[in-house]
C-alpha cells in the first residue's frame, strides 16, 4: 500500500508563454521507500497549432526506490535511494 500526493499549477506569463510546475510525493506504508518529484515546464505558442516546450524534472528517492524522471525508460533508473535530474524539449504541432 502507498500514498500519492501531488499539486500543480500553471500561469500564463503572456498570452503566448505559459509556465507550469508540479510536485509529487509517493510514500509506501511500513517502509522507508518514498520519493519526491519536482517538475517545471515552459510552453511558448507560435500559433494555435504550433508550440515549443521545455521541461526540467528532479526526483529524490529514499529507501530502496529507484524511480526516474523519465518514467523508468530502459536503463534510466537511478541506484536505489538515488536522485536524478532530467530535461526534455520539443515541438508540438496539431494537424
Amino acid at each position: 500500500r502507498s500514498e500519492l500526493y501531488y499539486a500543480g499549477a500553471a500561469y500564463d506569463i503572456t498570452p503566448a508563454f505559459t509556465l507550469a510546475g508540479q510536485v509529487n510525493y509517493l510514500k509506501f506504508h511500513n517502509s522507508d521507500n518514498k520519493a519526491m518529484l519536482y517538475a517545471v515546464r515552459g510552453t511558448y505558442a507560435f500559433s494555435k497549432r504550433t508550440s515549443v516546450y521545455a521541461t526540467a524534472g528532479y526526483i529524490n528517492n529514499d529507501g530502496q526506490l529507484a524511480l526516474s524522471v523519465s518514467s523508468g525508460a530502459t536503463g534510466s533508473n537511478t541506484a536505489p535511494g538515488g536522485s536524478q535530474f532530467g530535461v526534455m524539449a520539443g515541438v508540438k504541432h496539431i494537424f
